[in-house]
């Protein structure tokens, strides 16, 4: 067999290492008002929003260049590079962040003014 592609030099990353340089940090569960948004732009629909899990939405927001995800209510997408207006790390910790993924019931995705929020690691 060609055994040259099994060889990376001078250093081999490990799975994890990869996984990590292209992955999403978890930023906590933030603050959102329904008037002045955390992520301004609202990448969802009807379908997505019954089938959201923190990867599709992560896709979603890596697919349109924006560097920040974050689910709210079970299912809604929002995408920005910047946390605007008054969105912040919620003071109550992740106790509002407490809605399954419509798509993965094993996921957090935010709550009512909440986020779970990711950024794009560099």
């Amino acid at each position: 067999g060609d055994w040259s592609s099994d060889v990376c030099l001078p250093i081999c990353p490990d799975r994890l290492t990869m996984y990590q340089l292209t992955s999403w940090a978890p930023m906590g569960c933030y603050t959102d008002v329904t008037t002045s948004r955390t992520l301004a732009n609202a990448l969802y629909d009807g379908v997505t929003r019954r089938s959201m899990t923190t990867k599709l939405c992560q896709a979603t927001c890596s697919k349109s260049a924006y560097s920040f995800a974050g689910i709210e209510y079970g299912g809604q997408c929002y995408c920005d590079n910047q946390i605007r207006n008054t969105g912040r790390l919620a003071t109550d910790a992740v106790s509002l962040c407490n809605m399954p993924c419509s798509g993965a019931s094993s996921e957090t995705c935010g709550g009512p003014d909440r986020l779970t929020l990711y950024k794009l690691r560099n």
